[in-house]
């Protein structure tokens, strides 16, 4: 199932689209709910402070680097073949695997906004079974009957971590779907990206431009410079544990 990049104790699936599909078209075929996981720079932070996010994450049964800036730590020679959230989205809109979604995400703006990017694909043939988020205080209870009700090929979170650990905790035993995509906080760069143009860029005839423009520019550099204040944080505690661990050991005699 690919190479396996240990980033601050998360087990990454470094994996390219085949690979990444032929798991999805098993997955939506057996009777367990199995989880993909979508990491991003946000989400390690979390983990660096909460271990119990990490724990709760590598449960998964896919882990993946949502962005490039992960995804160059894996030492892996052709990365720009490899699984992002792009190729992710691609496989959603475009393969024929997922023919049926439910999504649950934090806020509702950008949630409802991720269902017109799902659709917005003239190859895309998903049925959307509801689109619930957080702050429109449905129970977690009806939202969960309304899921069991359909049974979705695919239940898709976006909440931000511990969030979005704890709801699948809590409730992964209760859910009747074929698989669970967790994308995190990595769909509020979705729907960035995927923003339309105004009317004056679409009168100009500059569309193409400006979503290369804004997928180019997306992961900047101050995208790099927070993942290695992460890693420097990580190995600090890291060597701080062995530190402790060695001080707390007897002496061998």
């Amino acid at each position: 199932m690919g190479e396996i990049s240990n980033v601050v104790g998360i087990p990454f699936n470094v994996l390219n689209e085949k690979e990444l599909t032929g798991l999805m078209h098993s997955y939506v075929s057996n009777d367990v709910m199995n989880i993909v996981y979508m990491v991003s720079v946000a989400t390690l932070k979390s983990v660096v402070m909460m271990p119990t996010v990490r724990d709760a994450i590598c449960k998964a049964d896919v882990i993946l680097p949502a962005e490039r800036a992960i995804l160059s730590r894996s030492g892996k020679k052709k990365e720009r073949d490899m699984v992002t959230y792009e190729s992710l989205l691609y496989i959603l809109r475009h393969h024929n695997i997922i023919k049926s979604v439910y999504i649950l995400g934090a806020e509702q703006k950008n949630t409802q906004l991720f269902e017109q990017i799902l659709l917005q694909s003239r190859k895309s043939d998903i049925t959307i079974y509801g689109v619930r988020s957080l702050d429109e205080q449905y129970s977690d209870d009806s939202i969960i009957n309304e899921i069991n009700s359909t049974v979705p090929d695919a239940l898709i979170l976006a909440m931000d971590s511990p969030k979005l650990e704890n709801w699948i905790a809590s409730h992964r035993p209760k859910i009747n779907a074929k698989m669970c995509i967790a994308l995190g906080d990595i769909l509020d760069v979705i729907v960035k990206e995927n923003a339309e143009p105004s009317a004056f860029i679409k009168n100009i005839g500059l569309e193409k431009l400006y979503y290369f423009i804004r997928k180019k520019y997306a992961e900047s550099k101050k995208n790099e410079r927070i993942l290695n204040s992460i890693l420097a944080e990580y190995n600090k505690k890291q060597g701080s544990e062995e530190h402790e661990y060695s001080a707390d050991k007897e002496p061998f005699i």
